[in-house]
């Protein structure tokens, strides 16, 4: 498994990663990680760090068809966690807002407190994500 920032992931067309979602523009907008298995694209995560408020908001997170259910979009959401509890003041929190139907019973079922549509990740829920998807730690190359 490797994690990689930006640099490379322009293109993820070109690198296999076909969701139809333009994530050119997200490029722009926030920081996107994408997660490689076996050299392999399978998923990408875009989040911005929301200084006054001190948390991590999440704007998108997909994985490749075929990809699903692999535990790969816990360990995205784990990555964002790693680099909340790296920002002092943030002590681990994560935001984000989610569609009702699965994903909604996703992030509930990874600890986040729903607030209608907003999810947040306290620092107990970001830890436990670490602990069970990331139990080696990870960095972003």
């Amino acid at each position: 498994m490797r994690i990689t920032s930006r640099d490379g992931l322009e293109d993820v067309v070109k690198l296999g990663f076909n969701s139809g979602f333009d994530w050119g523009k997200e490029f722009d907008k926030a920081s996107v990680v994408g997660l490689y298995v076996d050299d392999k694209l399978v998923g990408l995560i875009s989040y911005k760090v929301i200084m006054e408020e001190l948390f991590i908001q999440v704007a998108l997170l997909e994985i490749v068809h075929g990809e699903y259910r692999k535990g790969y979009a816990a360990q995205l959401m784990g990555m964002v966690a790693i680099e909340s509890f790296k920002i002092p003041g943030f002590n681990g929190y994560v935001a984000l807002k989610s569609k009702f139907g699965e994903v909604d019973e996703f992030y509930r079922d990874l600890g986040a407190e729903a607030f209608g549509q907003l999810k947040i990740f306290n620092p107990n829920a970001s830890q436990s994500i670490i602990n069970k998807y990331l139990p080696n730690g990870g960095s972003i190359e």
